[in-house]
């Protein structure tokens, strides 16, 4: 999957270290829901098995510069129901490379794939109402908002309300 300034593969081995701090840096974690770290051995064994969203129900994408191939960051589909034709999406872009229009390209190509090859017909992700770079991001490329959880989340500034977000495939 190649687009103009990036292009998307699977996880590698040698992608362990740059896993490895996205992971566990705590500005990243803030954002999701895991809140202890994830240690080297655990995600060795993660980039071994999970290579097949059919058995694992996820697939998570390395975000890679065409220009010198590094891996700048990750695309995720989560909680896929191929009987319903669906998928979560994440992304993260390394702070270093951000503002740059990747993280959109990168978010064209994975609903791309989910749809030309996987046979999706939505695609759905949650935020913090504060992330307003994800609100954006996700506006920009046709998500719309379709819910909202009041105080879902609790952080350092107290409690913080979810968005929900989706996006429906047009025939």
């Amino acid at each position: 999957m190649k687009g103009q300034h990036i292009y998307l593969r699977a996880c590698e081995p040698t992608d362990l270290d740059s896993l490895y701090t996205w992971e566990n840096d705590p500005e990243i974690r803030a954002a999701g829901e895991q809140l202890t770290p994830f240690s080297r051995h655990t995600l060795q064994n993660y980039l071994a098995s999970a290579h097949d969203i059919y058995s694992q129900g996820q697939l998570r994408l390395m975000v890679c510069l065409n220009l010198d191939h590094r891996a700048i960051g990750t695309v995720d589909l989560t909680d896929f129901d191929s009987r319903h034709g669906r998928a979560g999406v994440g992304i993260l872009i390394d702070a270093g490379f951000r503002q740059r229009g990747y993280a959109r390209e990168a978010m064209q190509l994975l609903m791309r794939y989910a749809r030309e090859t996987l046979g999706l017909r939505m695609l759905h992700c949650a935020t913090h109402a504060e992330n307003t770079a994800s609100r954006a991001l996700f506006t920009h490329i046709g998500f719309e908002e379709c819910g909202h959880r009041k105080q879902w989340y609790l952080n350092a500034h107290g409690p913080s309300d979810e968005i929900l977000m989706q996006y429906l495939f047009t025939n």
